[in-house]
């Protein structure tokens, strides 16, 4: 296992500095110097994974919210759109209030709350978020 750069702080505002503070996967608005618990707060990501040959330098860091960080893991290219494409789909479906819809939004409570009772700390249900 190949271990991880330790990124500077003169590094980390150059990565912030990339996308202007926004999260280059959802462009959500994040924050420099965010504090545990702040939604603002947010990762350097690799925008190729080192394991499919990416290099642990500046050149392939992009801020990621704490969010699409732990939902992207280490997914292809190809199949985060493949899981945009059924998202889509899931989500009209709920939109629809069609009974698949309605399935989908029924397993997507059960998975958060078993995401919830999985959590040690006491931090808000909005950081999760």
């Amino acid at each position: 296992m190949q271990l991880r750069k330790r990124i500077l702080l003169n590094e980390k505002i150059e990565v912030f500095n990339k996308t202007g503070g926004f999260c280059h996967f959802c462009g959500q608005k994040l924050l420099l110097n965010a504090k545990r618990g702040d939604k603002e707060r947010w990762n350097v990501d690799h925008a190729v994974p080192l394991e499919r040959g990416g290099k642990d330098e500046i050149s392939n860091f992009l801020p990621i919210c704490r969010t699409c960080n732990r939902l992207r893991w280490n997914f292809p290219s190809e199949k985060i759109r493949e899981l945009f494409r059924l998202g889509m789909i899931a989500y009209k479906e709920t939109l629809k209030k069609s009974e698949v819809g309605k399935e989908i939004s029924l397993i997507y409570k059960k998975q958060l709350e078993k995401n919830r009772q999985r959590r040690k700390g006491n931090l808000p249900d909005e950081y999760y978020n």
